[in-house]
């Protein structure tokens, strides 16, 4: 799904490029910043300003350094070089974008917030999306808390994972913020939020699915453990549930733990 979002997104970039046009999103952007500027009151725009720091550019790079370092500790240094990458590349989508459609800040209507360079995209949707998702698929375990998803898993088990609400209701309090204080225009909140999740999402449901996490500690895994931490189709699983995915995961970091223990008692001795 997210693929097609980018893909849409892309269409929409081009025809905005070739014909200089989007006369429909233009009109409805008004409209939506006229209705939502008659809700301000003091107290609220108070908050909402308080809420832009989900965005603020030095806010994510210390939540993306953390994210770095905790991966780095637990050795998915793939999912390292897969945030490094999406960071990278979104900095560069946007950086591009921005500077070829130049669309300019809202207009007829106070902009309350902080705001810096062109409108579109929505530089903070695409950073607070990029940092959400990549900790998940980096620091959240598959199982309870990132339920599996695709063709492989039963009806009866598919549902949408705790932290997909979390990153949602982030996002969308972010958006609500951005757009109350006219800082951005809704069309650039919305599509600043599709290429911050469908970047990461993408990249790492390619490049770091999760039997590649088990394959790696097999790897780590003195010889006699590997069989019992088993291969990529035994972490994607048969439509096992939630817990089953959490005592794999346990298990795998309990065969680590006594690897490290044996090798700090041979470097005692």
């Amino acid at each position: 799904m997210w693929a097609a979002l980018a893909g849409a997104v892309l269409l929409f970039w081009l025809v905005v490029f070739l014909t200089g046009r989007r006369p429909s999103a233009d009109l409805v952007d008004r409209t939506i910043l006229r209705e939502v500027a008659d809700w301000r009151t003091p107290s609220l725009t108070r908050v909402m300003r308080w809420v832009q720091w989900l965005g603020d550019e030095r806010v994510l790079l210390a939540a993306n350094g953390v994210i770095l370092v905790v991966a780095i500790a637990f050795r998915r240094f793939r999912h390292v070089l897969v945030l490094v990458g999406c960071v990278l590349f979104a900095i560069w989508v946007a950086g591009v974008v921005e500077i070829v459609l130049a669309r300019p800040r809202p207009v007829n209507v106070p902009i309350l917030g902080e705001w810096n360079g062109f409108s579109h995209p929505s530089r903070p949707m695409v950073g607070l999306g990029l940092t959400l998702v990549s900790a998940a698929y980096t620091l959240v375990p598959q199982g309870r808390w990132r339920v599996a998803r695709g063709p492989e898993v039963p009806p009866e088990q598919d549902r949408t994972s705790p932290v997909v609400w979390v990153i949602g209701g982030s996002l969308l309090v972010l958006a609500f913020a951005q757009i109350y204080l006219a800082v951005e225009n809704p069309s650039d909140v919305l599509i600043g939020a599709i290429v911050g999740v469908a970047i990461p999402t993408v990249a790492f449901r390619m490049i770091a699915p999760p039997s590649a996490h088990v394959d790696v500690c097999r790897s780590l895994a003195p010889v006699g453990d590997r069989e019992d931490l088993g291969g990529g189709d035994h972490a994607e699983g048969d439509g096992g549930d939630g817990d089953a995915d959490d005592r794999t995961d346990e298990h795998v970091a309990g065969v680590l733990h006594r690897q490290v223990d044996l090798g700090e008692g041979e470097h005692e001795q």
